[in-house]
């Protein structure tokens, strides 16, 4: 602008572009005033504010009138009178409650002191929930509705009740864990037993944490700090004695940050949780009466110091008949509402869900099942909004064409024993099969070759089987005697060395 203004030549074009500058720095004048007062006004408010705040503070305290009803120190103090809290909580929670009315109201340690009041007095201290003694029956009657089998793993859950039971609701030293392979049912028997205790229940996560503090909380001293897991699923139930899920707890890992193990000690040992220190905290908090019930896949990555203080309940599988039951009892109606088919029922025929289990999935739990249940369902609800003929049963035909080929096929033995043939058992935590063993003798240097994925125990028994057979052929009389007929016979012979005596 300046630079058209100095060379206009004419001076008209000149004054209207002057005029058109000082309009517009008016207008950027008057916002900035503007601005400034109402940042002026803004801050004549709060410091009116925190002098009349320090002001009334001096006169009720020369009148010796408190008048802390509705003042948030009130508050908090009113909220303590209706906690049940131990003498040393209560004492330092008031002389928390003291050093938040003698912060200036613009100080950071007012939402500091704030956010730690909310979270101290939040918390239960002391609440028991409706059924202190747990009611056994009504647990039994619950996990025998939600789940069919697993006898062993309700009849240990009830003696746990038991004995909880005869002690007034305080939950016996052992902790217990279940132990077992994905989908087996671990949590949900967790949840079936909280709701048959009408107990909250709260479920914590534990695969992947590294950080202690995830445990016990961090200090107060680090900006943003919270209290830890189990203190914060103790805010969130509301009572002192919900049913707490250790979910994955063979996952947890430690770095430089803190072993999370060192840490679950404290909480899972029936003599420590009851003087359980958070670190954000600083006050001991009572855990005895909560029931905690920790998952895990596979025993042996359970951190020694905390498998001594559980004790260990298997989930090893279900049978191909379990399997049938739960699908029919549980899984189908389930999957059939959610699919909007309540109406169609049960369309598999018991045939095509045999079929579904030992020819479609390869595992000890039910989840993969359940999703090709839920596959099947899906067809058919997309076949009804196309306004196609519904099938009413879905037999081991239908369920080919729904679901597609078997991608596992049933082991057919023989009826009759081969040569060079041996069958074995393999057992995984998803099941079992029956093995195939096939052994081949041709020409050459007098060694044997593995093909396949073996591990090293049947490696080891090939190498023990094979030598056995090279120290043997003379010696033992049977075996000359089929050997005689190998093809191979010649060859060994021949490359064969005497042992040593």
């Amino acid at each position: 602008r300046k630079q058209e203004l100095l060379e206009g030549d004419e001076p008209e074009k000149r004054l209207f572009l002057l005029l058109e500058t000082l309009i517009q720095e008016n207008e950027f004048i008057a916002l900035e005033n503007e601005i400034s007062e109402k940042v002026h006004d803004s801050f004549e408010r709060q410091q009116r504010r925190v002098f009349l705040h320090e002001r009334l503070k001096v006169l009720q305290e020369e009148l010796g009138e408190e008048g802390d009803e509705e003042s948030e120190r009130g508050v908090y103090l009113k909220q303590m009178a209706e906690k049940n809290l131990p003498e040393a909580a209560a004492a330092a929670l008031t002389k928390e409650i003291k050093r938040l009315g003698d912060l200036p109201p613009l100080s950071a340690e007012v939402a500091v002191a704030k956010t730690y009041l909310d979270i101290a007095l939040g918390l239960p201290w002391g609440i028991r929930s409706g059924s202190a003694i747990p009611d056994v029956v009504a647990v039994a009657r619950v996990l025998d509705e939600t789940h069919y089998g697993l006898k062993t793993v309700k009849d240990r859950i009830i003696e746990y009740l038991a004995v909880a039971s005869l002690r007034g609701g305080t939950p016996p030293s052992a902790i217990l864990c279940l132990v077992g392979p994905p989908g087996v049912g671990k949590t949900s028997v967790a949840m079936a037993t909280a709701k048959g205790l009408e107990r909250p229940l709260q479920r914590i996560s534990l695969g992947g944490v590294r950080d202690e503090g995830e445990i016990r909380g961090h200090r107060r001293t680090y900006v943003g700090a919270m209290p830890g897991r189990i203190i914060d699923s103790l805010k969130r139930a509301g009572v002192d004695d919900p049913v707490v899920v250790l979910d994955e707890i063979d996952k947890m890992e430690s770095d430089w940050r803190g072993d999370p193990a060192a840490a679950l000690m404290e909480v899972l040992d029936p003599v420590q949780n009851r003087t359980f220190r958070d670190n954000y905290l600083e006050l001991e908090y009572d855990l005895s009466h909560v029931f905690f019930i920790a998952t895990a896949n596979y025993e042996e990555d359970i951190p020694e110091t905390l498998h001594d203080r559980l004790e260990i309940i298997r989930l090893p599988g279900y049978t191909d008949r379990e399997k049938l039951e739960i699908a029919q009892r549980h899984l189908v109606p389930k999957i059939a509402e959610e699919s909007g088919l309540a109406d169609l029922g049960n369309v598999f025929t018991p045939a095509a869900l045999r079929l579904l289990i030992r020819e479609y999935t390869r595992e000890a739990g039910v989840r993969e099942m359940a999703r090709l249940i839920g596959k099947v369902y899906r067809r058919l609800a997309r076949m009804k909004v196309e306004g196609k003929n519904l099938p009413r049963r879905v037999g081991p035909r239908g369920l080919n064409r729904l679901v597609g080929p078997a991608p596992f096929l049933a082991a057919r033995l023989g009826t009759e024993a081969q040569v060079g043939v041996s069958l074995g058992l393999a057992y995984t935590g998803a099941g079992g099969d029956v093995l195939r063993i096939e052994c081949v003798v041709t020409p050459g240097k007098g060694d044997f070759h593995l093909t396949g994925q073996l591990g090293e125990i049947m490696q080891e028994s090939v190498t023990a089987a094979w030598g056995y057979l090279k120290t043997s052929l003379v010696r033992d009389p049977a075996l000359s005697e089929l050997w005689a007929h190998s093809p191979g016979r010649a060859y060994l012979l021949d490359n064969y060395q005497q042992p040593e005596a």
